[in-house]
This record gives structure tokens, C-alpha cells and sequence, in this order.
């Protein structure tokens, strides 16, 4: 949700989000694999951006997120009994 808000490189992602820079690394690796992320310059310390696949389905990875408890919202009471 952090890129929703301004492009960020993965060190300043880490830093938001309060993760391990390589775990942040790996999964926007896996992001920009599957058309969800996109650098805006080359090269080390490049910000990132969420891609218009992304912004379009947004609705659908905000209730993924909701369901698994993810970014803020009331945790789903199903996914604890899981």
C-alpha cells in the first residue's frame, strides 16, 4: 500500500514498512515478475511504482489484504479459526 501513496525505492520501502531491506527486495522482485510494480529510472536506489495492472485491479488486492488481516482493517475472524 506504501507505493500507493508515492514511488519508493526498496531501501525507503524497508524503512516505511518496518522490513528486512532483502525480504522487501524478494517480494518486488516477484511484483514486478507478475506486472504489478514498475522502476522509474535505472540502476541502484531506483524508485519504484505500482503499474496501471495494478491500479486497476486495486480493489481486489485491497480485499485480499483485508481478508488476510493486512494493511489496517478489521482482522476477518474467519481467517483466525483457519
Amino acid at each position: 500500500m506504501a507505493l500507493r501513496e508515492r514511488p519508493m525505492n526498496i531501501n525507503q520501502l524497508a524503512k516505511t514498512l518496518n522490513i528486512n531491506y532483502k525480504t522487501v527486495m524478494h517480494h518486488i522482485e516477484i511484483l514486478e515478475e507478475h506486472g504489478l510494480v514498475r522502476k522509474l529510472t535505472k540502476g541502484y536506489g531506483a524508485p519504484y511504482t505500482l503499474t496501471a495492472t495494478a491500479e486497476n485491479y486495486w480493489g481486489y488486492i485491497e480485499e485480499s489484504l483485508k481478508s488476510l488481516g493486512i494493511g489496517g482493517e478489521a482482522r476477518d475472524e474467519s481467517v483466525d479459526r483457519a
